[in-house]
């Protein structure tokens, strides 16, 4: 009826708020960008051997982590339960950011923030998405697109958070070690507990707000919302058609479209993961302050979450040539633009 309709769409609703709150916090992912610098002087200051350089290789080691895990997550979540997983990921980075806070050593340090936080934000990725597309079947590039958008905004608004916590008199790094003093490497700690206590609630009242309802299939019903016979029988054909497109994993795997898809990941992403790994380091070395580099950190991470909310809106027409042309255009002005550091 209309009035059950109305009723799952509200509750749809709170799902989809959940979805975006979770990502928010898996979106900090792209924080490490931003706090390389400040961990990389803090462990340093118990083993000077540790250079800003050596702790750029975390970022990598997560995304290897996460890309690794993600998917894994869906599979794993029809076994034991999305809520349940999705709680045991959240618990595992807020856990993760807390127990960083008391290590001192670089290589335990790495394999506890790349790992656990890798893993966690790969396996959580997808389960928002699936559980609000149980309550918008017709609308999944939309409603894909408005929670994915959260995990861009996490790091926007955390960077201010930590420059905040951790340099709030924007002070520069020393220009020998290109490493900061006691003053901003000794809030550190002090960070990473603020951080996982953020988490937790933001984390907390997304999980509360999400539901996966295995016994709800809106997409047969029409229009109308009514279900038809006719629908029915779409429905399973369109499902039959998807599933006899590849008959095997090798023969997807070395299909045109496949190939194509895997490069353009494979070398047009390259620089913008880069970048946001290392983008602070960089501008140190030509000079720039904390406080605009993290105005800079923040508004691409702002661009990045908002126009994955664009997704759902653009003509699929536009999706599979233009758009890569336009990015590959765009992302080699970056690359280009780039320079060697400033004498």
């Amino acid at each position: 009826t209309d009035e059950e309709r109305k009723a799952l769409n509200r509750e749809g609703y709170r799902v989809l708020v959940g979805g975006v709150l979770i990502h928010l916090v898996l979106g900090t992912y792209y924080l490490w960008g931003g706090i390389s610098k400040y961990v990389a002087s803090y462990l340093n200051s118990y083993n000077d051997t540790v250079t800003p350089k050596q702790m750029l290789s975390v970022f990598p080691y997560m995304s290897v982590c996460m890309m690794g895990t993600t998917s894994i997550g869906i599979k794993i979540a029809h076994k034991i339960g999305h809520k349940l997983l999705l709680i045991i990921a959240i618990g595992t980075i807020v856990a993760t950011h807390f127990v960083c806070a008391f290590i001192t050593n670089d290589t335990v340090f790495i394999i506890v923030y790349a790992g656990g936080f890798g893993i966690s934000a790969g396996v959580a990725y997808m389960l928002p998405v699936e559980c609000a597309l149980k309550y918008f079947p017709q609308s999944k590039g939309k409603i894909s697109g408005i929670i994915i958008a959260g995990f861009g905004m996490g790091s926007f608004i955390f960077n201010f958070v930590t420059l905040a916590i951790v340099n709030p008199n924007n002070e520069h790094p020393d220009e020998k070690t290109k490493l900061f003093n006691e003053d901003v490497y000794g809030n550190v700690p002090k960070m990473f507990i603020i951080l996982a206590i953020c988490f937790a609630v933001i984390g907390s009242a997304g999980i509360f707000l999400i539901k996966y309802p295995k016994d709800l299939h809106l997409e047969l019903y029409d229009e109308h919302h009514a279900l038809t016979k006719d629908n029915d029988k779409k429905s399973h054909q369109a499902h039959d058609d998807l599933s006899n497109q590849c008959s095997s994993l090798k023969e997807g795997i070395t299909s045109r479209p496949f190939i194509f898809l895997f490069l353009l990941a494979l070398f047009g992403t390259y620089t913008g993961y880069m970048m946001a790994g290392c983008y602070k380091t960089y501008g140190f070395d030509q000079g720039k302050p904390d406080n605009f580099l993290t105005l800079v950190g923040s508004l691409q991470s702002f661009t990045n979450g908002s126009s994955r909310a664009l997704w759902g809106y653009i003509p699929v027409s536009y999706t599979h040539l233009t758009l890569p042309t336009i990015y590959s255009v765009q992302i080699s002005v970056v690359a280009v633009s780039l320079k060697k550091k400033n004498k």
